[in-house]
């Protein structure tokens, strides 16, 4: 199968999806009241399984007992810690890039306001 390549273009911000705000569950809330909005492109050539876009999330913590996808971004501003079973602790600050993959568990920790740029591949069962 082949796709028309298109030349590379600026991300607008301003046309991207809205996904809207999320609050966390008590259930996995650890401290704060972390929340996230979202914003997506539109998917990329070949399918669904490869989704990318604009996160923003507010100070607090939760849990995660299995991370939904392997995902890859760059912090734009803020801060987020990511602490393993182990407990040890990533810091993930602005202009740091993160690799995270599917079914880490852990604590995901946004330490104060961040904005990130993600790339998410989604697994076939949830496309």
């Amino acid at each position: 199968m082949q796709f028309a390549v298109e030349n590379p273009k600026l991300v607008d911000h301003t046309t991207l999806e809205y996904k809207g705000k999320s609050d966390v569950p008590d259930a996995v809330r650890l401290s704060g009241n972390p929340s996230s909005e979202s914003w997506s492109c539109e998917p990329l050539p070949g399918g669904k399984s490869v989704r990318y876009g604009l996160w923003m999330g507010e100070p607090g913590a939760i849990a995660l007992a299995a991370y939904p996808n392997d995902e890859f971004f760059t912090v734009i501003d803020g801060r987020v810690q990511l602490e393993n079973r182990d407990g040890s602790i990533l810091d993930v600050r602005s202009g740091e890039t993160c690799l995270i993959r599917r079914n880490w568990a852990g604590v995901w920790r946004t330490v104060e306001k961040t904005h990130k740029v993600f790339v998410v591949i989604v697994p076939d069962d949830q496309g």
